[in-house]
């Protein structure tokens, strides 16, 4: 009740968390009985028998903004507990002694982590990995290993599995290579080749051999040479049957100063043809569309939100996850299968969204038309994307699966009397 009316009720304010916006009305309730319990905001009113589970509920509904404060604090007050417990748990350890050997494997078992998983060996410097091995150590005087010790570890392990490999590649008959550029964030550019090879047991391997830091330009006589001194490095010269690549013009004619057969890349091929066939099929003015209609959202955490609150409302009752939008970029495989597809998800709440915020919005947006045009595509585009995927395998020989799947492709994307004129135009430019 608001401190400026007058009333011969008795107020006293509910005890706990909730103090600042419950309070009773009926002091003098017997104890067994409900007494009258009062929003502070709203003025509604609660039988209370000593729960607050239906004043948490009504707070969370009717008036979120107090229910925000009275939650972050008490996350607040749950955060600090466990914080002074952690510590009092740390200082009151025993300083069990570690042995030679646990701190041996420890820095062992950090510096795997570290390698693997592409950390930075600045982590050792962080104190909460500290906290959590001197919780674990049941030792508060344990120090993490310095940055040049895991350096060093990680160097040597580095070492040995190099040493491991060759021995394997000298054992090996034959082998391909697949290999691509790349450049790092620091802008460097760098070139990985990776070897495949049967071992004795039938086994497929598939190894990076080398990820090579290149200073020169990528023309084709300086990628010629590149590949065959890494070929007398590793000693494979009269070993290697062919280089697999992308299909860009300085890789064919660079393997093609070698000794060794090129063999285009398959899935990147698709996707090549994928970007010839949507050209072909006059699917421009539709992709403008869907990435406008896309970046209006990734571009703005407040238009998302309401994108969210729209799919909430229109997919009430059912149990579809909202997916954020992706743009599509042209070196992305599958990426225009993957825009169209989150579009598609959207679909019934991208409408509602131009219906509650008509002036959000000012590009052009998707009509009908245009809707059922994405839904044939992304038919045709998925078969796509499952094939790229097929053919990039790791676990088989993925080109003995070449000719049965473009076999399959080729019936698969057969011409039907049915299909509009820009679905039969992308079948045949693929």
């Amino acid at each position: 009740m608001a401190s400026g009316e007058r009333s011969d009720k008795k107020i006293i304010r509910i005890g706990g968390k909730l103090s600042e916006h419950f309070a009773f009305l009926n002091a003098d309730a017997p104890s067994d009985g409900a007494s009258k319990i009062s929003c502070l905001h709203c003025k509604k009113q609660f039988a209370y028998r000593g729960s607050n589970t239906s004043l948490t509920y009504h707070l969370q509904h009717k008036h979120p903004m107090q229910y925000q404060r009275v939650a972050a604090a008490d996350r607040k007050k749950n955060d600090d507990t466990k914080r002074c417990s952690i510590m009092n748990f740390v200082s009151t350890q025993s300083n069990k002694p570690v042995s030679d050997r646990v701190c041996e494997d420890l820095k062992g078992a950090i510096a795997q982590w570290i390698a693997s998983s592409g950390r930075p060996t600045a982590i050792v410097e962080d104190p909460g990995l500290q906290t959590v091995l001197c919780v674990a150590l049941q030792n508060q005087q344990y120090t993490l290993p310095s940055r040049r010790t895991i350096d060093n570890i990680i160097a040597r392990m580095y070492d040995e599995k190099l040493s491991e490999y060759r021995k394997t590649v000298d054992s090996c008959t034959s082998l391909a290579l697949t290999t691509d550029f790349w450049t790092s964030n620091n802008n460097e550019s760098y070139c990985g080749i990776t070897g495949h090879w049967i071992d004795g047991d039938w086994k497929l391997m598939s190894v990076t051999l080398g990820c090579l830091h290149v200073d020169e330009r990528h023309t084709a006589a300086n990628v010629a040479s590149l590949y065959e001194q890494f070929a007398d490095e590793w000693h494979i010269t009269d070993k290697v049957h062919c280089i697999v690549s992308d299909n860009a013009r300085n890789m064919v004619a660079a393997i093609g100063r070698t000794p060794y057969s090129h063999l285009p890349c398959v899935a990147h091929s698709i996707q090549l043809s994928i970007l010839h066939g949507l050209k072909i099929a006059d699917a421009s003015n539709l992709l403008a569309k869907c990435r406008h209609i896309v970046g209006h959202f990734k571009h703005s955490a407040a238009n998302t939100t309401e994108l969210k609150a729209c799919h909430s409302r229109v997919q009430e009752g059912s149990c579809t996850p909202f997916h954020k939008l992706q743009q599509d970029v042209a070196t992305r495989w599958n990426s225009t299968y993957l825009m169209m597809t989150r579009l598609l998800e959207v679909k019934d709440a991208i409408k509602q969204y131009h219906t509650d915020h008509p002036k959000n919005y000012t590009g052009k947006k998707l009509l009908d038309i245009d809707w059922d045009k994405m839904a044939k595509y992304v038919d045709v585009l998925g078969v796509l994307a499952d094939a790229t995927q097929f053919v990039g395998g790791e676990d088989y020989v993925s080109c003995s699966t070449v000719l049965p799947l473009l076999a399959f492709l080729k019936k698969k994307l057969q011409v039907h009397d049915d299909d509009p004129g820009y679905i039969a135009r992308l079948k045949t430019a693929f």
